[in-house]
């Protein structure tokens, strides 16, 4: 009778053994890539922008964490004002990221072709968080007798991040790599600088190519 018993919990014990995965439960890196605002101006342009990011892991797929951006946002108006502007601003956010690969659960492991498209698969991301930006304004136009070039050259304002993107999260690897696009909605109407004729926040996106590396206190997934 007991032969019963051991036989199916040595097969279930072999099976949690094999399914389990050890990751560690921090990261930090850096990225670069372009942004761009979709303001007041109707002629935006790309500029640059540097990341760094330290994340917690409470799984290989969900984590939490802080990142900084550096960048430029550009945009010039060629309809009536000939308005421009250049903003250097400055960024943090909280962000959660949540990838497939925590609702994936693989009884076999694939190999090939099959390990390839599923690592992929389980790498894919979506998130979202909070954060606040310092706009600068670096170069911009003004007139003193119109109020269509008036508002303010340095202000703070309150951002909510939507991201996206793709890594190799699914991979047994001590750095993480990857690619993701983020929108980023204002609250006001002062990333380009101006004062909006509308009642509207401003809007810009980010697109960063990001290098990670794991480091910490091991956990189990």
């Amino acid at each position: 009778m007991k032969r019963l018993f051991i036989l199916p919990a040595l097969c279930l014990f072999s099976f949690v053994s094999m399914a389990q995965r050890n990751f560690n439960r921090f990261s930090a890196g850096l990225g670069g890539g372009i942004t761009q605002n979709q303001g007041d101006l109707n002629s935006p342009e790309a500029k640059s922008l540097f990341t760094g990011s330290v994340d917690y892991h409470f799984s290989p797929y969900i984590n939490t964490g802080i990142e900084l951006q550096f960048g430029k946002l550009y945009g010039q108006e060629t309809k009536s004002y000939y308005r421009f502007y250049q903003n250097h601003y400055k960024s943090a956010l909280l962000i959660t990221k949540v990838h497939v690969g925590q609702f994936i659960a693989s009884r076999r492991i694939p190999v090939g072709d099959k390990a390839l498209l599923m690592n992929a698969l389980k790498g894919i991301y979506a998130g979202s968080g909070i954060g606040f930006i310092a706009n600068h304004q670096k170069g911009i136009y003004r007139e003193v007798q119109n109020r269509t070039t008036g508002g303010s050259d340095k202000n703070n304002d309150v951002i909510i991040p939507f991201t996206f993107g793709i890594d190799n999260s699914a991979c047994n690897s001590r750095f993480i790599t990857g690619i993701g696009y983020q929108a980023h909605f204002a609250m006001n109407d002062q990333i380009d600088g101006y004062y909006g004729s509308e009642n509207r926040g401003d809007f810009y996106s980010t697109l960063v190519v990001s290098l990670k590396l794991k480091f910490g206190p091991l956990g189990i997934f």
